[in-house]
């Protein structure tokens, strides 16, 4: 049997390998010492399995013997890892189940390992005497990372390090997000990956938040039920394969999708059990096959979005509410692979395609022209933060915080004439809208090019999403209500419509009416008119502060390290020294602290012992937008509150007029008395 090495493509497959193995040799030779986890970014599809075994398995012939755990994220990883490597590196391999199975074999030089198991103690006791058998054997441990940007640090990682202590540290990744001690060491771009024959050509897409589940699963399985049909010429010259579709749920659904598509299918149990797969958290489905040939559907969610490999999907379906830029291009990622990694001649062009149908809000013509990118998806790196704690010799006083519910079970017999209101104004703006037929958009995108086509949208005959447009309806009633009293007048409005045909009626602008309905000023002001709760803020012990650019510190803020913009920074230097003179305190506010009305927290609060002070800080050019004056009008009505802004030769600073009165210069008098007066608590 050929080696693994020698089944590399030329190019880029060959010189990771070289490149990685390179480095292995110059560190277990002590001729150099790598600092970090050394980064080889690969997009999906570039055959990132293939080469890690190879690494391995020319690393195993080095002249000082290494050894390597394989590391990766989880259960199902690891079982294909094993299944894909077996025939090349069978008598090298022990895995995390000979733990499992009380085996004491530490022979084996190649350790599979899943991090996301942890690391339990009588895990970490055998792996501490596989250690110790190639410590006697003087054998250096090399760490190979599969899918470095999940999870692959933390405590599991850092247990694994130090029962191992790995002379080296290689990952693998298709989107590198730098962390602490990581660095790229080699670059793949999809050109490289797409001219190498390694993928298909071309993706085709539908998607629709408009159009009835059933609607696009249907079009996806008739598109599968082709591919297969066209499969069976492949017998003709031994490709032949079962074309699968993977379909992505919300792990809560993928049980009902799954009765639906027997349904739709009309399979007998003992055909279901065969032909569909469902994978979720608690139901690893994947793991009990042996053999793939016999299905032809994967249910699932994250195996889905990412990090499975299964060249013979070539259709996906997701079913999730909404697919943003990042999640399109991940679940594109699914359908790209090539069976045995070779395109397919003229006869055979439709399998040289994927096929994606998306269910839900989405963003997939965003997701097709950023997919390739410069070759490799590219997600920011995280950013790093430091835990800054609360000064403990600071006593703020009891300050009051709007919270979002209101002050009484939104389903009390008191609140019905309030919700009839509602739904009255709802069925106003209903009238407004103007029917239209439901539509699915489709396009192209071409691999080799990176070019997107897109073709007319299609209006259809089919029923109306009908989740969609009951979860577009809620969250537009939540810019004015909380969310479980939007869920009871949702609810009230449906029984309303029931005469109409119910949501369905208004799903043909649903779309139309959530954008009047969060525009609406008659439902703010009823809104208003509610009470909602009110109650005494709890500051936390410490704050996530980011690192880079340095915070600021300040002697007198309630935690003395802040992130702030330049405008701000002045601005909160000014407070500190007017807080230093008059012996009070302050704190940034920040959007999770404290709501001086519903969707408003100030950006400062300055405080005494007993009393405290909002202030908003705004730009010159927000200044004058509606946002901005209700915010100034409703906060100096409720409490001690400043609008304050930078002046015009930007040394010095102004409070914002109310009610007509004239801005004027921010001046210590003001804010004293402000803070010193008593104000009655809501």
């Amino acid at each position: 049997m050929s080696s693994l090495y020698s089944r590399l493509k030329e190019g880029y497959q060959k010189r990771v390998v070289d490149g990685n193995v390179d480095l292995i040799k110059e560190v277990v030779s002590d001729h150099k010492k790598a600092l970090g986890r050394q980064i080889t970014v690969s997009p999906t599809g570039s055959g990132k399995t293939f080469m890690m075994a190879s690494v391995i398995e020319v690393g195993l012939r080095l002249p000082q013997e290494p050894s390597f755990v394989w590391l990766t994220h989880n259960k199902q990883i690891l079982v294909q890892t094993e299944n894909e490597i077996v025939d090349a590196l069978g008598a090298y391999i022990t895995t995390v189940y000979n733990i499992e199975q009380d085996i004491q074999s530490f022979g084996g030089r190649v350790l599979l390992f899943n991090v996301q198991k942890g690391v339990s103690a009588k895990a970490l006791n055998w792996l501490k005497q596989w250690h110790k058998r190639q410590s006697d054997l003087n054998r250096p441990i090399v760490f190979v990372v599969d899918e470095a940007d999940e999870g692959m640090s933390g405590d599991n990682m850092g247990r694994l390090k130090e029962a191992l202590s790995p002379v080296l540290e290689l990952g693998f990744t298709g989107s590198f997000k730098k962390k602490t001690d990581e660095y790229e060491f080699q670059r793949v771009t999809y050109k490289e990956v797409i001219e190498s024959g390694m993928l298909i050509q071309s993706i085709e897409y539908q998607a629709s938040d408009e159009v009835n589940r059933m609607e696009m699963m249907r079009r996806a399985i008739q598109q599968r039920a082709w591919l297969e049909k066209m499969a069976e010429n492949l017998k003709l010259i031994d490709r032949f394969f079962v074309p699968k579709m993977l379909i992505q749920a919300p792990a809560r659904e993928c049980e009902n999708v799954a009765v639906e598509l027997k349904k739709e299918l009309g399979l007998s149990n003992e055909e279901f059990n065969k032909q569909v797969i469902v994978h979720t958290q608690n139901s690893r489905g994947l793991e009990e096959v042996e053999d793939l040939n016999d299905v032809r559907f994967i249910i699932g969610d994250m195996m889905v979005e990412r990090g499975w490999n299964c060249p013979e999907a070539y259709v996906l379906l997701s079913t999730k509410d909404s697919v943003s830029v990042a999640k399109g291009i991940q679940l594109l990622g699914r359908v790209i692979r090539l069976p045995k990694c070779e395109p397919f001649d003229e006869r055979f062009d439709m399998f040289n395609s994927a096929y994606v149908y998306i269910s839900g809000k989405h963003a997939i013509e965003e997701s097709c022209r950023n997919f390739t990118g410069d070759g490799v998806i590219e997600l920011p790196p995280p950013r790093e933060v430091i835990q800054v704690e609360r000064r403990t010799d600071i006593t703020p006083p009891e300050v009051i915080s709007f919270v979002d519910e209101l002050d009484k079970d939104p389903e009390d017999r008191d609140l019905i004439p309030v919700t009839e209101m509602i739904c009255a104004i709802l069925d106003t703006i209903r009238k407004d809208c103007e029917r239209t037929g439901p539509t699915v958009s489709s396009g192209k995108l071409t691999l080799i090019e990176g070019a997107v086509s897109r073709s007319p949208a299609e209006t259809v005959q089919s029923e109306w999403n009908i989740e969609q447009t009951k979860k577009l309806l809620i969250d537009s009633l939540c810019k004015h209500l909380p969310r479980n009293y939007s869920n009871i007048v949702a609810v009230m409005f449906q029984i309303n419509m029931k005469p109409l045909g119910g949501l369905a009626a208004i799903s043909p602008y649903i779309k139309e009416m959530a954008v009047k309905i969060r525009e609406s000023t008659a439902i703010r002001k009823i809104a208003e008119t509610l009470d909602f709760v009110f109650r005494a803020y709890e500051w936390p012990p410490h704050k996530l502060v980011i690192a880079q650019p340095l915070p600021t510190q300040f002697k007198r803020s309630l935690y003395p390290k802040i992130q702030l913009n330049n405008e701000e920074r002045e601005f909160a230097h000014f407070v500190d020294e007017f807080c230093e003179r008059n012996n009070f305190h302050w704190v940034r506010n920040e959007t999770s602290d404290v709501k001086l009305f519903r969707g408003h927290y100030p950006d400062f609060i300055i405080f005494s012992s007993e009393h405290y002070v909002f202030i908003e800080f705004k730009g010159r050019h927000l200044l004058d937008m509606p946002d901005t004056i209700r915010k100034n009008t409703i906060g100096q009505m409720a409490a001690g509150y400043f609008l304050v802004y930078l002046n015009e030769s930007r040394d010095g600073f102004m409070q914002k007029g109310w009610a007509g009165e004239a801005d004027s210069e921010l001046n210590e008098i003001d804010l004293l008395a402000a803070i010193r007066t008593k104000r009655k608590k809501f």
